[in-house]
């Protein structure tokens, strides 16, 4: 997925990794995340998504600290050297206001929510695996049935911000019939046959979120609807999507996405 990483809140003057400070206030102001900004805890540092720019974010280890006590549902992670050099509340109150201003944090409930990452089952296993002695069974009805999905994908991936990418996913699972994963079987036909299509437009490597919506086109019509998951890993900084229905990984490797910690889950 193309992205953009970079650290917030330079006033602090940490970059990921460098040395913790320690953060004092006695009269927190309790602060949310905006709808559009989704956090994960990465084993390098923090990584915020804003959907509306599709722009990553590490979070810089002082900032990390402020946003751990001003912050409602930030994470526990790790313990901090309490001999670091003081924050001054001056400052945290500067990077706070700076963050609400850019839209990542506000003061309102109403409007807000808890930075509590996002629940997601570890990837145990594909949902398919390929069978080089074995061809797919594909129908003509199969292929043009990947045509579309492609071409829906395509012009909704072109035109749609990943916040209006989300909303668009949220009303197409409403239209779906949405019937529960019990003909495991028929799902990975359907998985099967869209892989050994694949390759005549594309190479999923590179496109990840184009891969995810186009599969997700695919089989919707059928009633399936895997959910779709962003993750992140960063050192070096790289971003993932892909489909899922619990443990079970759709059109991808199970062990590529455990390299990544889910940032969004839709």
């Amino acid at each position: 997925m193309g992205a953009v990483i970079e650290g917030i809140a330079s006033e602090v003057g940490a970059a990921p990794g460098d040395r913790d400070e320690q953060i004092t206030d006695g009269s927190a102001r309790p602060y949310f995340f905006t709808p559009h900004i989704h956090l994960c805890v990465t084993p390098d540092w923090p990584v915020i998504l804003d959907l509306r720019t599709t722009r990553y974010r590490a979070i810089t280890s002082a900032l990390a600290q402020i946003l751990s006590q001003h912050v409602a549902g930030w994470p526990v992670v790790g313990t901090h050297d309490r001999s670091s050099n003081v924050v001054p509340l001056s400052d945290q109150q500067n990077v706070l206001a700076q963050l609400v201003s850019a839209g990542v944090l506000t003061t309102d409930p109403s409007l807000g929510r808890p930075a509590t990452p996002v629940s997601h089952e570890r990837a145990k296993d594909a949902l398919t695996r390929e069978d080089l002695c074995r061809r797919p069974k594909v129908s003509w009805l199969d292929t043009g049935r990947f045509y579309r999905a492609m071409f829906t994908a395509k012009m909704t991936v072109r035109n749609k911000s990943m916040q209006a990418l989300v909303e668009y996913l949220r009303e197409r699972r409403l239209r779906a019939l949405a019937v529960p994963l019990c003909d495991i079987e028929r799902a990975r036909e359907l998985v099967l046959a869209f892989r050994h299509l694949r390759p005549l437009i594309f190479n999923a490597k590179k496109q990840c979120l184009l891969d995810s919506f186009a599969l997700m086109e695919y089989v919707i019509p059928e009633g399936f609807v895997p959910h779709w998951v962003i993750g992140v890993r960063a050192r070096p900084f790289l971003a993932h999507s892909w489909l899922c229905s619990g443990g079970l990984v759709w059109g991808d490797q199970a062990d590529y996405v455990r390299n990544f910690t889910p940032i969004a889950k839709f």
